[in-house]
């Protein structure tokens, strides 16, 4: 949409996303960054297969790829300064199909989520480097693919401290929340580093109308009164921003 031209001449831009831990009305969102840069990838270990009985003829991945999660949950622990946010999860691990063969190749996928781009850097060649050392201890080879998704998405200041001011004085500051930064992807990242602007989230967590689950569970659903202060703030917000547009201009 950004190539199409969809933010020629955007002075300012406001998202929204549901708030499934927000109760229904309320309306949170914080300055800078509210969701994290989200990277997955892959590691293969290549290894030589045989038969079970035999495992002095083959080079079994299968531990390797084991010694390698366990070295991996260190990156965060002994790599990342303590004053950093990161995840690193592990959330694959393929390795044979039947009991009495020792498989020639083992897989392990997972997602990294950061904050920083030096940190994002950091835990990327750790991989890499954790699993080619360790395989090559073994007299295998490790392959990574390191794919990078999305950029954290990071509010304006100006906007998300406006954003906030119009919800309370909608709908007073007991509806109001300074949201925690996430590490969760979210798209809009890329609209926010070509314009400024502000995401925010709107509740809809309630009992009565049982939309209680999280986003992306099968049992999630809205809370449809969410939708009047949802849109309303997102409306007086786009006049507020103009405003301050025209301000600065000045």
């Amino acid at each position: 949409m950004i190539e199409k031209g969809a933010l020629d001449g955007v002075d300012a831009i406001i998202g929204q996303h549901t708030g499934s831990d927000f109760p229904t009305g309320h309306i949170a969102t914080k300055p800078g960054p509210i969701s994290a840069n989200s990277d997955v990838f892959t590691l293969t270990i290549h290894g030589r297969g045989g038969h079970a009985s035999a495992p002095q003829q083959c080079l079994d991945p299968l531990p390797v790829g084991a010694q390698i999660v366990t070295a991996l949950q260190q990156v965060i622990s002994r790599r990342v300064s303590p004053n950093d946010q990161a995840v690193l999860s592990i959330t694959t691990f393929h390795c044979g199909t039947v009991d009495n063969v020792i498989a020639d190749t083992a897989e392990l996928s997972g997602t990294v989520r950061t904050y920083k781009a030096a940190t994002r850097n950091l835990i990327e060649q750790s991989i890499k480097e954790i699993s080619e050392r360790y395989a090559l201890c073994a007299g295998m080879t490790a392959e990574c693919v390191y794919r990078r998704g999305y950029d954290s998405t990071c509010n304006t200041p100006v906007f998300a401290n406006a954003l906030l001011e119009v919800a309370r004085e909608l709908y007073g500051p007991e509806a109001v929340e300074l949201a925690q930064a996430r590490m969760g992807g979210e798209d809009f990242g890329y609209y926010l580093q070509k314009v400024p602007g502000c995401f925010y989230y709107f509740g809809i967590k309630s009992e009565e109308a049982k939309s209680t689950y999280p986003n992306h569970n099968a049992h999630f659903r809205i809370d449809e009164r969410s939708f009047e202060p949802a849109l309303s703030v997102m409306v007086h917000s786009a006049v507020r921003f103009q405003q301050i547009i025209e301000q600065e201009k000045k």
